[in-house]
């Protein structure tokens, strides 16, 4: 059983704590894999050893996260940029907007 639980929490670690629902923990005790997951959820419980790797998958999922967030809010900024230069212009195909120093500055090509 200590085997099985060891096991899940380095799954736990590598599939991260958003995935861990769908990791099949091959324990035996539904509720201390429901535990797991909800600590990983909500943060770590206790810093032991073993817990470290949730603490980690847990903060890579966060940092996660804000990545995809800051990604789409740039990727929303260059889409305004481009629809403020076609409507300045009235012409839908204008190229204008590549010549805002703000799209350079966002890399808007690149996302």
């Amino acid at each position: 059983m200590i085997r099985n639980g060891l096991l899940a929490i380095a799954l736990v670690a590598l599939a991260g704590c958003e995935q861990a629902e769908t990791v099949d923990f091959y324990a035996e005790n539904k509720e201390a894999r429901e535990a797991k997951v909800a600590e990983c959820q909500t943060g770590p419980l206790s810093y032991n050893d073993y817990d470290q790797d949730c603490v980690n998958a847990f903060q890579a999922g966060q940092k996660l996260r804000r990545e995809r967030t800051q990604k789409r809010n740039a990727q929303r900024k260059c889409r305004l940029i481009e629809l403020k230069a076609k409507s300045e212009t009235g012409d839908m195909r204008t190229t204008k907007h590549l010549e805002d120093p703000e799209w350079k500055e966002l890399e808007c090509d690149e996302l």
